[in-house]
């Protein structure tokens, strides 16, 4: 998943006025890059659709991999940017912004998630607390694969089974401000520390590929956090070529921006066929596939930097743009809520359990964004419950 992360800010990307010869789409892009929003609001939706409708998007788990990628790539552009002043990144606010827009969420959906099952079966679900206990300290992957779990043959699956795309996020930003100064340390230029990163990521994708068995569950490979880190990975070394050492570009030229503008279609073409085509126990998507598709994620993520082609402003949509911002709520939501659903109508009434589940999740997300996610996101934890506290008192005493 949340999952993805799910940072907010991009650089802002100016354009001057164009010159003969030349096509300048805007003159100023906006600080938010309104495109990537879009992007991840593909992302849940494909996630959506292959757990609630898998024979639809076989690949659909691949919108997890595009969450890596737009998490690797935002963390690192945020912590670069730091760098790039002079000084060392502020470990204490990049945490703290970190926990601002996970926790409040995650929790939200352990508790009443948990009380919801329940009220619904009268007890609790099978290793609920080992599940709990991977949830708030980040190690749901490995606290799976301890109990060895399985992502893709379990004939009962895990309550929160979802938390692991979580946990490998998590594990990335501890780990990742310090290895990435490190490597910039040793590594002097841009183009040498792009590099170290891309060998970095051929080197965990390498790994998967290596460690795949057909004859085996490959649930492993899949919720490693090194296994599974090259979209992390990938989207950092993006970040680190898409750097900009001085102002934007004057101006395109038109045979780049026509170049720019086919690229995007065909690269956003192939991303979208790969949740069609690319199963999530073939071998291709182990030996290569899941790695390819993070390397097409990060090219379009690194095209998406130019407002005004065709493909930015489809993914500018109001309605992807809707998906995007709620994307953790969605991600959080909807495989609890599912599963909860499928407990309460019999085995043949599949269809109508998802249907009913798909408003519930989309209700649940929207709260959820609205009145928690949202304002300690802006306000922070204090500020936010001071508010909620001052709103409850308020209309308890309009109620006496």
């Amino acid at each position: 998943m949340r999952v993805g992360n799910m940072a907010t800010v991009n650089q802002p990307v100016s354009l001057a006025a164009s010159t003969a010869g030349a096509i300048d789409p805007v003159a100023q892009a906006p600080a938010r890059n309104l495109a990537l929003d879009g992007l991840r609001g593909i992302a849940v939706l494909a996630v959506l659709v292959y757990h609630f409708w898998p024979g639809v998007l076989p690949g659909g788990f691949l919108g997890v991999d595009l969450f890596f990628v737009l998490s690797g790539y935002l963390i690192t552009s945020g912590l670069r940017r730091g760098a790039r002043s002079g000084r060392f990144p502020d470990l204490r606010s990049f945490f703290s912004r970190r926990a601002r827009r996970l926790l409040p969420a995650m929790m939200l959906v352990l508790v009443v998630s948990t009380a919801l099952a329940l009220l619904a079966a009268g007890q609790l679900p099978a290793g609920l607390r080992w599940q709990w206990a991977g949830a708030v300290t980040y190690t749901s992957n490995w606290m799976q694969i301890a109990q060895g779990s399985s992502y893709f043959a379990s004939m009962e699956p895990l309550y929160f089974q979802h938390f692991w795309s979580l946990a490998v996020e998590e594990q990335f930003y501890l780990l990742w401000p310090l290895v990435l100064a490190l490597l910039a340390w040793l590594l002097r230029s841009r183009r040498a520390l792009a590099g170290g990163i891309l060998v970095l990521a051929a080197a965990s994708a390498a790994s998967m590929a290596w460690g795949f068995d057909p004859s085996k569950d490959s649930s492993v490979l899949y919720f490693g956090t090194w296994t599974h880190g090259f979209g992390l990975l990938l989207g950092a070394a993006g970040a680190v070529l898409g750097e900009r050492s001085g102002p934007a570009a004057v101006a395109v030229p038109r045979r780049k921006w026509t170049l720019i503008q086919l690229s995007q279609v065909l690269v956003l073409v192939a991303m979208l066929a790969g949740f069609r085509l690319l199963p999530d126990t073939s071998a291709t998507a182990y030996r290569g596939g899941m790695a390819l598709f993070c390397l097409l994620g990060t090219l379009l993520v690194l095209t998406l930097n130019r407002p005004g082609t065709l493909v930015h402003s489809l993914l500018s949509l109001k309605f992807l743009r809707w998906w995007g911002s709620r994307s953790c709520g969605l991600y959080l939501w909807h495989w609890p809520l599912l599963l909860l659903a499928t407990t309460v109508f019999p085995p043949q009434a599949v269809t109508a359990a998802v249907l009913c589940t798909i408003p519930l999740v989309i209700l649940a997300a929207e709260l959820s964004w609205r009145f928690v996610e949202e304002p300690i996101l802006r306000h922070g934890f204090r500020a936010a419950i001071a508010d909620w506290h001052h709103r409850v008192a308020d209309r308890v005493k309009r109620v006496w």
